[in-house]
């Protein structure tokens, strides 16, 4: 059998626990029941005693079962709080009627039983439980008028059954009205729950490409490096700079800066798919975002140097090659490091940067790769670079 997941586990758990307490208030009217019989307080049959007793019990171990097996999630409402509530007040129907004498404090517990739907139950299933509770009582006494009650009068049955529906009515009443204010706070909560999420993302994403921010970044690299330290899988990182996007800006205008930026974005994005297509194992778990301004940063997780010139390649390609709007012509600058073992990632960072740097210092529109550091040996002050041009 599939593992429960953990979410569905906890709400189970909370289940049994309401259900506990319903069963508390079973245990209790037993304990008071059987001791009032056993002194003689109460004047009822044994057989009826028992019969009461054996069917409350099974009643119950019945939902105890259904909950337990998980086959109360099959149900509509996986709680039965409704259920569980209409045979409360079925029991205690029925307890009214062979304990004539305990009829007014089983009045006393009609609001008990109803509130035991405060947990779950909405304004519809409110009313028709206590439409339910007033059909019952309403039988219980015709039934009784037309038998002839042995201790009541024909007006005393009118009179509580009169007082039971008042208590029924006031609980359904109650019982909406903070049904109500539990359906306002759930939606509170989730436009609370929506407004922190709107934040977070705000602050993890940047607002034009939705990708991660730099502070996302590190902590991603940050994984990268710990896991590469403890299995030795390799890493790469490749910097991209759109270095002529402040003249595009000047000369179209901020909006058509932006889409530009976006267009980048999607085209990036577009080839590391399809490299994912191509080399799921070498290319698993890539990521990118915005390093900030201009520039864009790919996370290349299980990829060494080679495969990291490889997709710096085809991404410079790709925008190089791409017909932008207004006829405008796009080149990129990139840089390429890859983890050397033992190094932090800021200095990853730096001989990727260190690269970029190089690459537009050359002259832009070209790829740069940083040489990686040996094991042990602290990052270059000057970051050495490996001659690398793709062909064009």
């Amino acid at each position: 059998m599939n593992e429960v997941p953990k979410t569905q586990a906890a709400a189970q758990a909370l289940r049994f626990k309401r259900f506990l307490m319903a069963v508390a208030l079973y245990a209790m009217s037993a304990v008071l029941t059987l001791g009032s019989w056993w002194y003689g307080v109460l004047q009822i049959s044994s057989s009826t005693l028992w019969g009461l007793a054996i069917g409350a019990t099974v009643t119950n171990a019945t939902i105890a079962v259904l909950i337990l097996s998980g086959l109360n999630l099959r149900l509509r409402d996986p709680s039965m709080t409704f259920a569980q509530c209409v045979l409360g007040l079925t029991w205690l129907l029925g307890f009214m009627h062979f304990v004539p004498s305990w009829r007014d404090m089983m009045l006393a517990v009609i609001p008990i039983g109803m509130m035991f739907g405060l947990f779950r139950m909405d304004a519809r299933e409110f009313s028709m439980l206590a439409f339910f509770g007033f059909a019952g009582l309403i039988a219980l006494t015709a039934i009784e008028i037309s038998l002839g009650h042995p201790i009541f009068t024909k007006g005393e049955l009118v009179l509580r059954a009169a007082v039971g529906a008042g208590l029924l009515l006031w609980c359904a009443y109650f019982g909406n009205h903070v049904g109500r204010l539990r359906t306002r706070l759930t939606r509170h909560n989730e436009k609370l729950e929506l407004a922190i999420n709107n934040v977070t993302r705000l602050a993890e994403r940047d607002h034009l490409t939705q990708a991660y921010n730099r502070r996302m970044i590190i902590e991603f690299l940050d994984q990268l490096r710990a896991q590469a330290m403890d299995d030795g899988t390799a890493f790469s990182v490749v910097i991209i700079d759109v270095g002529i996007l402040k003249t595009i800006t000047d000369r179209v205008g901020p909006q058509e800066g932006d889409q530009v930026l976006g267009s980048i974005d999607k085209r990036e994005r577009s080839e590391l798919r399809l490299m994912d297509d191509m080399a799921p194992v070498g290319g698993r778990g890539r990521q990118l975002d915005r390093f900030g301004g201009e520039e864009f940063i790919i996370s290349l997780p299980q990829t060494d140097l080679d495969g990291a010139k490889q997709c710096a390649e085809r991404i410079w390609r790709s925008i190089r090659e791409y017909d932008f709007a207004n006829a405008l012509h796009v080149t990129v600058s990139v840089g390429v490091a890859s983890f050397g073992r033992g190094e932090s990632v800021d200095d990853l960072l730096a001989r990727a940067d260190g690269a970029l740097y190089s690459a537009k210092h050359a002259g832009r529109d070209q790829v740069q790769i940083a040489a990686t550091p040996t094991s042990g040996e602290s990052a270059p002050e000057i970051v050495r670079l490996a001659d690398y041009q793709p062909e064009r």
